[in-house]
């Protein structure tokens, strides 16, 4: 059976922080749009990313983390919100994204005796045995009035000896969507394999727009959110708490929990025969008055997740009346102008949506 680890049994080598180039960004403060204000009260996002690396720590040490470093830095440049802090002024102020130079993005080195192969395999593992290689999350400080929260992006790089590594990150939602921060991590590896060319990522990528007066809100709808995040908020007693409690530095997954994660690939060729069977099951159909749909890889794939999901769920006893929900974010930024995809490289253009069957 595979070696699950303990938080204690990952051994911390390196803490270190990593800021843009010095002097390469000004004084910055964004505020938050409508389309960010809503995660205040979300959790943070944690990402794992495995790759084999058959050698030993010392040589990781040596050769690779020197030039993931440099081009993180590099790459920070134009990414610079996800070292930037989350300020939390007493109200009527708004809530901003707040960024100084030297500010910085926090950065642990780790060394795991764990069987890489197993943890990053797509069959089910144990929720707990992963936990070990996210990292902490950010600290929290208060300045007079003002809760100060960052940084927003926090990294962790795990080594297993001659065997892999793994890239543990966790960012603050208000910071970025996941295609936002999908972005910036096709950005620092293109940086890395451009040994540093940042003319490349701007043309072959393009770079982030920072620029949120693109977002209109004629409306006031912030304010509206902003309302009801602190009312909810308001329910706490203490200063500390004025954050959004998924802030915390806790433990997200009880050390007794069975709950387990599993990759599913969908090859081509499955989505292809997905696609023809939900062509010939609505051809057949005998409501020749139905509305056509286009039959996407996304449509698809949510329909074959929710079935299974209902499935799963079934049991000896079933209720006709049952009723099945699936979660996902809605993209807006299709729906909206091309001005506003750009803005959205690093910030958050999505909605959560519910489907019921």
């Amino acid at each position: 059976m595979a070696h699950i680890p303990n938080p204690e049994e990952v051994k911390v080598i390196e803490q270190s922080k990593v800021s843009p180039p010095p002097g390469s960004v000004s004084t910055t403060s964004l505020p938050l749009t409508f389309f960010d204000v809503p995660w205040l009260l979300c959790c943070q996002i944690e990402r794992l990313y495995f790759y084999e690396f058959p050698h030993p720590t010392h040589h990781f040490l040596q050769t690779l983390l020197p030039t993931l470093k440099h081009y993180l830095c590099l790459t920070l440049r134009h990414f610079f919100p996800y070292a930037a802090n989350l300020v939390f002024p007493p109200p009527p102020e708004k809530p901003h994204i707040h960024f100084t130079d030297g500010d910085f993005v926090s950065l642990t080195v780790a060394e795991s005796a764990a069987d890489f192969d197993f943890l990053s395999a797509n069959h089910p593992r144990p929720v707990r045995a992963l936990h070990p290689f996210v990292p902490k999350s950010a600290s929290t400080h208060v300045k007079g009035e003002t809760l100060v929260l960052g940084p927003l992006l926090a990294l962790q790089v795990t080594v297993f000896p001659n065997s892999g590594i793994c890239i543990g990150v966790r960012f603050n939602h208000v910071a970025a969507d996941g295609r936002a921060f999908h972005h910036f991590m096709k950005s620092w590896a293109l940086v890395g394999r451009s040994g540093g060319d940042l003319t490349r990522l701007e043309r072959e990528l393009g770079l982030p727009s920072h620029d949120r007066t693109a977002v209109k809100d004629p409306n006031g709808l912030d304010w509206v959110l902003l309302y009801t995040w602190r009312s909810l908020e308001s329910t706490n007693s203490s200063d500390q708490d004025r954050v959004p409690t998924d802030q915390s530095n806790v433990v997200v997954v009880n050390e007794d929990d069975d709950n387990v994660r599993a990759t599913f690939v969908l090859r081509q060729a499955q989505i292809e025969r997905l696609k023809s069977w939900a062509k010939n099951h609505f051809a057949n159909d005998n409501d020749n008055n139905s509305t056509p749909f286009h039959r996407s890889l996304f449509v698809v794939t949510c329909a074959l997740v929710w079935v299974c999901l209902a499935k799963s769920e079934e049991t000896t006893e079933r209720n006709p009346t049952a009723i099945n929900k699936l979660d996902i974010d809605d993209e807006i930024t299709t729906l909206s102008s091309q001005r506003i995809v750009e803005v959205e490289s690093n910030s958050n253009c999505q909605r959560p949506t519910l489907g019921i069957a």
